[in-house]
């Protein structure tokens, strides 16, 4: 797909979005959906999507899952994590995590650096979102793949999210749980020049 193109379907997915009713047009949009095929398609939807979203428009951003955007997990497009790709794309939005929540979006799908969306969530210290991915279930003590088998209470500890790691204690993280080389959260929060955390951590294991 040439420059100039991309930048004209951008242009149409404004238009639609700066001047779509409520609810929205869906002729109107399915009639240039229609007109493009393969990543076309899929590049007009997604920036639809992703800006109705931003300006919660949840009206159109429904329109687009029904004219095909997968915000559940899709064998297609196995890199795309939508509930990570929002925290990427929007950042700090828990009215949009929420609501691709109940809309069918998946808590424990990895994103494509194999992280789950409460990792994502803890490692930019999104508080609320990570208060609404335990609501949901997300596995607390899950451990990444390619990160010396981190969890969320590790990572809060090596980057010093003190209100996050304190919310993930209260919901009975594994506060003894080992990475790949040996070290517990509080030895990584001591490692990284966070004693305060280490000392916290120890308190909660002491009292478990």
């Amino acid at each position: 797909m040439s420059r100039q193109r991309g930048i004209a379907i951008l242009w149409v997915a404004d238009e639609l979005l700066q001047h779509h009713s409520e609810p929205p047009n869906g002729p109107l949009i399915h009639e240039f959906l229609d007109e493009l095929e393969g990543f076309e398609r899929k590049m007009l939807l997604g920036s639809l999507f992703w800006n109705a979203l931003r300006f919660g428009k949840w009206l159109l951003a429904e329109h687009c899952i029904v004219e095909g955007y997968p915000i559940a997990h899709s064998e297609d497009d196995r890199d795309s994590q939508p509930l990570c790709d929002a925290m990427s794309i929007l950042e700090d939005r828990p009215d949009v995590i929420a609501w691709l929540l109940e809309h069918g979006a998946e808590f424990e799908q990895r994103s494509i650096n194999h992280w789950t969306p409460l990792m994502f969530a803890v490692i930019h210290g999104y508080r609320e979102i990570v208060e609404l991915l335990l609501a949901a279930g997300a596995d607390i003590n899950a451990s990444t793949i390619i990160d010396d088998d981190l969890t969320p209470l590790m990572m809060a500890a090596e980057r010093g999210g003190e209100a996050t790691l304190k919310l993930l204690l209260a919901a009975d993280a594994d506060v003894r749980k080992k990475n790949r080389c040996g070290m517990d959260a509080a030895q990584l929060a001591e490692q990284k020049r966070f004693p305060h955390l280490a000392a916290l951590l120890r308190q909660h294991a002491q009292q478990r």
